[in-house]
């Protein structure tokens, strides 16, 4: 495995770590990602969550994302509805690590007031399931 020098880089290392039933494999990149810049790894992370990935190994490529969340603790200058807009509609409720890093990068009230917008009412049950994730944090 090599530096990710790009997003599509991450992505790719991040699908073959779901695919290899790769702890090991997803320490060794996160372990790498520490020298990478922070937005890289945010806009890896969103294309990951953006992805319609299908089957089984749909849930593990955002658990993994997750967990590269949880361990890098990134920060972006995205705005958080941008990441809501591209993340919010193929994000499984059960992945708690997207809630929580929106909380650390841009505060609860500003997450919150991000869901208030109108253009995410077609999402209602993620937006609700957001909202649970942020009263936990």
């Amino acid at each position: 495995m090599k530096l990710p020098r790009t997003a599509e880089d991450i992505v790719r290392e991040v699908q073959i770590a779901s695919n290899k039933s790769g702890d090991l494999y997803l320490r060794q990149l996160i372990f790498l990602l520490q020298h990478v810049s922070h937005e890289l790894i945010v806009e890896a992370i969103i294309r990951l969550f953006e992805q319609n990935h299908s089957g089984e190994n749909a849930f593990r490529i955002q658990e993994f994302s997750g967990r590269i969340l949880e361990e890098i603790k990134p920060i972006s200058e995205k705005t958080i509805h941008d990441i809501l807009k591209r993340t919010l509609g193929n994000w499984n409720k059960s992945i708690e690590q997207l809630p929580f890093w929106l909380i650390s990068n841009y505060g609860v009230q500003a997450t919150n007031a991000a869901l208030n917008d109108d253009c995410f009412s077609s999402e209602e049950d993620k937006v609700k399931a957001m909202r649970w994730w942020l009263q936990k944090a």
